[in-house]
């Protein structure tokens, strides 16, 4: 298979799977999670600009990246993905499935002020 056969394979792979999420999501926001996870994909990296160069869109990596970083900081996105991934999950649990959960990872987890270590440490000295 050349090129060109595997991305569009991958790309189609990748909008069945977007299915998922498209009752949660908006058109443009389905377009930017299609693009992220094609990104990843092609680059095998995680860095915004490296998703960016395995796009390889005609604008400037710079402006990608800073879209990008804008779509990711997205109201509802992270718990809309995780909510769609969770029931497309809770479709194959069955009565005598075993679920293993890590508590200290997941969707919805509590976000934590800095430790009080940290937060010591980054007090100005006056202060300690």
């Amino acid at each position: 298979m050349n090129n060109s056969q595997t991305a569009f394979k991958v790309r189609g792979q990748l909008a069945q799977f977007l299915g998922i999420f498209s009752p949660r999501f908006s058109k443009p926001t389905l377009t930017f999670l299609g693009d992220m996870l094609y990104g990843l994909q092609a680059s095998k990296d995680v860095k915004l600009s490296c998703i960016g160069r395995g796009l390889d869109e005609d604008i400037l990596l710079k402006k990608t990246e800073e879209r990008r970083s804008r779509n990711l900081g997205r109201e509802g996105l992270e718990g809309g993905i995780c909510l769609a991934v969770a029931l497309e999950g809770a479709k194959r649990v069955g009565k005598d499935t075993l679920v293993a959960e890590r508590p200290s990872f997941g969707c919805g987890r509590a976000r934590h002020p800095a430790s009080p270590a940290r937060a010591a440490r980054s007090r100005p000295s006056s202060t300690r």
